[in-house]
């Protein structure tokens, strides 16, 4: 079974996973971030 080793990209282990690509990386901070400030106007 193969391992994925973590990039130093990243703050969080699962970003470290996404910043061997970082263009998803991004896409997906920027979704997370989306995500939080959406959950702070209700």
């Amino acid at each position: 079974m193969a391992r994925i080793t973590f990039s130093q990209e990243g703050l969080t282990p699962f970003q470290q996973l996404l910043g061997h690509n970082k263009y998803i990386m991004k896409k997906w901070t920027s979704l997370v971030v989306c995500l939080k400030l959406s959950h702070l106007m209700k």
